[in-house]
């Protein structure tokens, strides 16, 4: 947004919204107590590819004693997350491309959808609508939390808590499986769907008797039928990270009031092999994973599942997106308390070697990043439905406003990613929404 004033006016929106978030303290315990201040460039992360340090440890036991069933509030903080349609925006007439340097930014098709939408679209680089997806309420399959574009114009969407489906370019449905998927969804080369899923779970280890939402990654074939689980829940409490779990023993169960929420996981990518020949930790089919609650994003072999490297507790806050770099670096939307922060860090040194941050950059439940191809990098400021794209010094060089407004509700944008217009194939063959034309009446 233009004013200052205006973007802080926004941010303190956000403070109706009753959403289940631990405090920032509980951050500073976790492996640095006392830390405040973002890590510079060039600082090494203190979570790294080996067993935990005693300090990090001890940090975990003083975290564990914050929580008790004689605080509702601090129980709250574990119960599953819920999401807001939009935030209260005051420059709501403001909407589409608010600034554009043709020179610096990267041409190309930016597709997203509003949050909970039923539809998804390809702008260009003015705005201007140039594909439209949309699925009605005949058959109402619900609304969307993720959409994944493919070369062909095919989506597969996912619908939180409910099911997974996809769309081919003319809308018309293909296929649905019905699920608890939550958050993203990966399609690999091989066509194969990697889904996030969580499902209520009774764990007598974590708690006596309260479920537990039990976080893990559902295989689909291309065409929706089940291939394979795995539970994360169950490969971190093996891995010689599980001390990254809290103790919730003494909550009382009726006093919880939900399934409580340990990891909450909401990022999923599989490697293709391009980074392979960089080591063992980038080799094709380990996977990249963000573990929200525990502030941790991690790679899993894809062969036995191990933890391979783990990294986040006192650098990352709530994070989101973390996307695996052509270099070998990954790049991770980190959402703060009350600022964010994007960061992109060198998984063998642990090493942060970029950053982006402003004093009004904060998206406290959401957020994407990417990097493109000339070295800049497309933000999405998920929760006032704004995205960025950013220089490598940090100058907005495009600037994007979600139009989905009602009245000064902005709607959220869960991600944008922008695509070469080669790389849509489908777009240069396209048909009418309807289908192919109907052959001439003789």
């Amino acid at each position: 947004m233009s004013a200052d004033g205006s973007r802080a006016h926004v941010v303190q929106a956000l403070a109706y919204i009753t959403l289940g978030l631990f405090a920032g303290a509980l951050i500073a315990e976790l492996s640095r107590p006392g830390a405040s201040a973002p890590p510079a460039p060039g600082t090494p992360g203190p979570a790294v590819a080996g067993p935990p340090a005693p300090a990090a440890d001890a940090g975990i036991a003083k975290m564990r004693g914050v929580v008790s069933h004689s605080n509702p509030a601090e129980m709250q903080q574990l119960l599953a997350l819920g999401y807001f349609v939009g935030t209260v925006d005051p420059e709501a007439d403001k909407s589409g491309v608010l600034a554009h340097d043709k020179r610096r930014s990267w041409p190309g098709l930016n597709f997203y959808h509003s949050e909970l939408g039923r539809s998804a679209l390809l702008v260009d680089m003015d705005g201007s609508e140039v594909y439209r997806w949309e699925l009605g309420k005949e058959p109402d399959l619900g609304t969307w939390k993720h959409a994944e574009l493919s070369p062909n114009g095919d989506l597969t969407v996912l619908v939180r808590d409910k099911r997974v489906f996809r769309i081919d370019k003319h809308s018309k449905l293909q296929w649905v499986r019905e699920m608890r998927a939550h958050h993203d969804l990966w399609i690999h080369d091989n066509g194969e769907i990697y889904v996030l899923v969580r499902n209520p779970r009774r764990m007598p280890h974590v708690h006596p008797s309260a479920a537990v939402l039990d976080d893990g990654i559902q295989v689909l074939s291309a065409v929706g039928e089940p291939l394979r689980r795995v539970s994360l829940s169950d490969l971190l409490e093996r891995s010689r990270y599980r001390f990254l779990r809290r103790s919730i023993a003494h909550i009382v169960a009726d006093a919880a009031g939900g399934d409580l929420d340990l990891m909450h996981s909401n990022h999923i990518e599989v490697f293709d092999g391009s980074q392979a020949h960089r080591g063992p930790l980038y080799a094709r089919g380990n996977m990249l994973v963000s573990m929200r609650n525990n502030h941790s994003i991690a790679i899993l072999s894809g062969s036995d599942h191990e933890f391979l490297w783990l990294w986040g507790p006192s650098n990352l806050t709530f994070q989101h997106h973390p996307v695996l770099l052509d270099n070998g670096n990954v790049l991770v939307f980190s959402n703060g308390t009350t600022k964010s922060r994007v960061y992109e860090v060198n998984p063998p040194s642990n090493t942060i070697v970029w950053q982006y941050g402003h004093p009004d950059f904060f998206s406290k439940t959401r957020g994407s990043n990417q990097r493109l191809p000339n070295g800049n990098t497309l933000i999405t400021e998920s929760d006032i439905g704004h995205v960025l794209e950013v220089t490598r010094a940090g100058e907005t060089v495009w600037h994007f406003a979600n139009p989905d407004v009602d009245g000064e509700l902005r709607h959220a944008i869960w991600r944008m990613t922008r695509h070469a217009r080669e790389d849509l194939p489908f777009l240069s063959a396209r048909l009418p929404p309807d289908g192919p034309p109907e052959p001439p009446k003789r």
